[in-house]
């Protein structure tokens, strides 16, 4: 039997994931399957929470940002 490594995952690593996976009663496909939606669950809500707050500025406050960038832009000689 070839036993195949994932890069970067020891084998007490692999070792426990495969016993966390036996306690649990299912197989070790299905339990990376799991552990994948979970990540993936778990990254909307933090990119929700980034994207879901309050403002830093305020519109009228980013507009003029905006605009003295461009003109410093242009004093520099950079594209806009």
């Amino acid at each position: 039997m070839t036993v195949k490594t994932i890069k970067g995952v020891n084998d007490e690593d692999w070792r426990e994931f495969k016993t966390l996976a036996a306690q649990s009663g299912v197989k070790v496909g299905k339990m990376f399957k799991a552990l994948l939606e979970n990540y993936k669950k778990e990254q909307d809500k933090i990119w929700g929470s980034i994207l879901n707050k309050e403002k830093l500025l305020s519109d009228e406050d980013a507009r003029k940002m905006r605009a003295s960038l461009s003109t410093l832009r242009k004093e520099k000689g950079f594209r806009i």
